[in-house]
């Protein structure tokens, strides 16, 4: 009766917004993309990144990648051209240089 975890409903959830924790799909995704960067592709799409991590043996399901890019376009590390619907490096000169 007891035993039950405490559920508060709409109670608001406080994170500290400068640090921010990347999840291990977050971090699998990035590597893909600098990894494609690194080959010359300046852009990419999803199925990009799918074929990538699918080749890496860490394959992740479609809406899944796509989370996570809107994820890192909000954090400020890819953006979309909303023309053509294909992502880009916000600054290509890490992918070039090995930083992630």
């Amino acid at each position: 009766m007891f035993n039950r975890p405490l559920v508060v409903k709409n109670a608001p959830v406080f994170r500290h917004k400068d640090v921010p924790l990347p999840s291990r799909r977050t971090k699998l995704v990035l590597d893909a993309i600098h990894a494609l960067a690194a080959t010359g592709a300046s852009t990419f799409a999803p199925a990009d990144v799918g074929d990538h991590l699918r080749g890496a043996q860490t394959p992740m399901l479609m809406w899944e990648i796509r989370g996570e890019l809107s994820k890192l376009e909000a954090s400020g590390d890819i953006q979309v051209d909303s023309a053509t619907a294909r992502w880009s490096l916000r600054n290509p000169t890490q992918a070039k240089s090995g930083a992630v």
